[in-house]
């Protein structure tokens, strides 16, 4: 057995890898290609869909992952980017395989997460000799890499000084050291330098305009900044070329808000949609952010695009009732009467009924309804005792200003008995009331 296959050997036995690949020849072809190499001990671990390879990647944590680009539309580099998070650089292998020829600028821009890009249709032979040479260069590495593994051990010593400065002497290591950059980038912002750490981030870019780490720290220095036009102009290069985490979508949500690039919250909507991991911070940041976009068009008197924006917010919270008052609120202030009650339909059916959906609907009523009609509706409101501070402030001037003051009467002790600090003020919209009605008579 060569030196090469010993290494192999050394490096894959008692492990386990993860194939994720849709592809049942080129899946067959890759595991022909492993066993070849005589690694019976090694554990070999398959997915077709993507879902099933994220929760392998959690509950084995696999040393070698060989991931498709492409997995049911979903990026192969999120994959690699959760092997990470579980083994350091030199104790792991990701290799990244794709039909597109464009797809290995993009991999080979995520250095540092991905070891090595095969373009299908490939050999036994061409993954064997891609898997030697990633471990080769993992065993053996290059003066640049070694320098980059001493700096990131003094980080991890809380060594920021002596790690950046280590970091810094690797560049002249190489003629693209944009890895270099981002770990000086990095070391610097965890000891708070951060014009120092985005100097280096855009400089690592310079070398590789798409390297990912670069770009990332990048956009979130600017983040960090609050220089969100700097940082939103980032976001469509971020968004074509690699996949978004949702702490990053996060980001990508607050950069639009406050940068007015409301225009592109529909695109960043697609992005939250294809998640399959949803934090609850980040359910709330899209939902303000539509709602918040939402109430900027509705400013401009676009309904329309206000309407659109406010439908997604409502989907990303599930139909939460209290996200739809707010999106009626603001579309009645409008005077968009008609969207508000067609967008009242929209509420989930378990909330149907609810003293909740009681009193939204009767905000509702009010726009629409002939004066019998809704006094009616008030009167029966009232009398349930599901009404609030603001709708029994209603009830109390409609029927005050119908004259019917012992009734009135009735809903004000109704309401002081729940709101004690209403009595004042339902009594003087009652005496404004009675003068209103007397004018009229």
């Amino acid at each position: 057995m060569t030196n090469q296959s010993n290494s192999m050997r050394q490096f894959f036995d008692n492990q386990t890898c993860l194939i994720v690949e849709p592809s049942k020849a080129f899946l067959a072809s890759i595991q022909s290609c492993l066993k070849s190499l005589g690694l019976t001990s090694t554990e070999i671990l398959v997915a077709t869909k993507y879902d099933e390879a994220f929760r392998m990647l959690e509950k084995f944590k696999p040393r070698i992952l060989v991931t498709e680009y492409d997995v049911e539309g979903k990026n192969g580099l999120t994959l690699a980017e959760k092997q990470q998070s579980f083994h350091e650089d030199q104790n792991r292998i990701t290799v990244v395989v794709s039909r597109n020829a464009s797809d290995s600028v993009i991999a080979e821009s995520a250095e540092g997460d991905v070891d090595g890009f095969l373009l299908k249709p490939f050999s036994v032979d061409d993954f064997k000799k891609k898997l030697l040479t990633i471990i080769d260069y993992k065993i053996n590495p290059s003066e640049f890499l070694k320098k980059i593994n001493v700096g990131r051990i003094l980080m991890q010593d809380h060594k920021y000084d002596q790690a950046t400065k280590m970091f810094i002497d690797a560049k002249g290591s190489n003629e693209k050291p944009s890895l270099a950059c981002f770990y000086a980038g990095d070391s610097l912002k965890l000891q708070n330098d951060l014009k120092s750490a985005l100097s280096e981030f855009q400089e690592g870019r310079k070398y590789q305009p798409l390297h990912y780490k670069c770009l990332i720290g990048e956009f979130e220095i600017l983040v960090q900044n609050k220089d969100y036009a700097q940082a939103h102009q980032l976001i469509p290069i971020i968004i074509k070329n690699f996949p978004l985490t949702p702490q990053r979508l996060i980001q990508v949500f607050i950069a639009a808000v406050y940068s007015r690039h409301f225009d592109y919250l529909p695109s960043y909507y697609e992005q939250f949609i294809k998640l399959e991991h949803r934090s609850p911070e980040l359910i709330k940041i899209a939902s303000v952010a539509l709602f918040t976009g939402g109430k900027w068009y509705l400013q401009k008197d676009d309904v329309s695009h206000a309407c659109d924006l406010f439908d997604k917010g409502l989907k990303v919270v599930s139909r939460e009732l209290s996200f739809l008052e707010l999106a009626i609120n603001e579309l009645l202030r409008a005077g968009a009467v008609k969207e508000a009650e067609a967008f009242f339909s929209k509420a989930a059916p378990s909330d149907v009924g609810t003293p909740e959906f009681n009193r939204l609907s009767f905000k509702i009523d009010q726009q629409v309804l002939p004066k019998n009609q809704l006094l009616e509706k008030a009167r029966k409101l009232a009398q349930s005792g599901e009404a609030d501070p603001e709708s029994y402030k209603v009830i109390v001037k409609m029927f005050a200003e119908e004259g019917r003051v012992t009734f009135t009467e009735s809903v004000i002790q109704r309401a002081v008995s729940s709101f004690p600090d209403l009595k004042t003020i339902l009594y003087e919209i009652l005496e404004e009331g009675i003068l209103k009605s007397e004018v009229k008579s």
